[in-house]
């Protein structure tokens, strides 16, 4: 078994697909707008993130699915200059919930969303 993908649940896949490539830099690998689906793959690590937009005929499950709508994600985005890093991001308009700060685990951290609310770490490791 191997890890391939992280799931963001969006609004529209077609405004974040544009948002994830120029914002955050991803590689478009697969699109549907029909199905409300994003392949993404982050160039410099290769980790793979979906994007999904909830489609009224997946029945039962899109309730489920619209429910992570705007939500915490708990997933982390590494970076080598964090300071640098939310400068570029803040030009680019993109919201912070959390200005990077030292942890007690020796890093630093921010906190930031997406255009959907979707809310990310931004971590520069010790």
């Amino acid at each position: 078994m191997r890890f391939a993908l992280a799931t963001v649940v969006v609004r529209d896949v077609a405004a974040a697909r544009d948002w994830y490539r120029d914002v955050l830099g991803f590689r478009v690998v697969s699109f549907s707008a029909r199905w409300g689906w994003c392949e993404l793959k982050q160039p410099r690590s290769g980790v793979g993130l979906a994007l999904l937009e909830p489609k009224k005929e997946w029945g039962d499950f899109t309730p489920k699915v619209r429910k992570r709508l705007g939500t915490y994600t708990g997933l982390i985005f590494h970076v080598d200059d964090i300071d640098a890093e939310v400068e570029r991001l803040e030009r680019l308009g993109v919201e912070f919930t959390r200005k990077a700060k030292q942890e007690l685990w020796g890093g630093l951290e921010a906190l930031f969303r997406d255009p959907d609310g979707n809310e990310f770490h931004l971590v520069q490791p010790p």
